[in-house]
C-alpha cells in the first residue's frame, strides 16, 4: 500500500491531479496500479488523514488546496521533496 499511497501523492504533487479536481473512482486507480479497490481505498484513507484528498459520498474523491495539505507531515514532504521545495513549503518548514 505505501507504494500506491506514494504514487498517488507524487501525481498531486507534479500537477496531474490539481485542486479541486476529482481524483478517477477507486476501480479505474485500482487498475492503473495493478491493485485492489481494498488498496486504493487504505491510501485514499491515509491521503486524506494528510489533508491531500477529501471523500464525499456522490462526490467522490477531490484534490484539496494545498493550504489544506499537512506539508510538515514527515511523510508529505517526503512525497513532496522530488517535486520542488516552493516559498510556501520552505515558509511552513521555518515556521514549524
Amino acid at each position: 500500500m505505501p507504494d500506491v499511497t506514494k504514487a498517488i501523492a507524487s501525481d498531486i504533487f507534479s500537477g496531474r491531479y490539481p485542486a479541486g479536481s476529482s481524483l478517477p473512482t477507486e476501480n479505474e486507480l485500482g487498475v492503473e496500479y495493478g491493485v485492489s479497490r481494498t488498496v486504493i481505498r487504505e491510501a485514499l484513507k491515509v491521503l486524506a488523514a494528510k489533508g491531500l484528498v477529501l471523500s464525499r459520498p456522490r462526490v467522490g474523491t477531490v484534490v484539496c488546496n494545498e493550504d489544506d495539505w499537512n506539508i510538515i507531515d514527515p511523510q508529505v514532504l517526503a512525497w513532496h521533496a522530488p517535486h520542488a521545495l516552493d516559498d510556501k513549503l520552505f515558509d511552513a518548514i521555518l515556521e514549524t
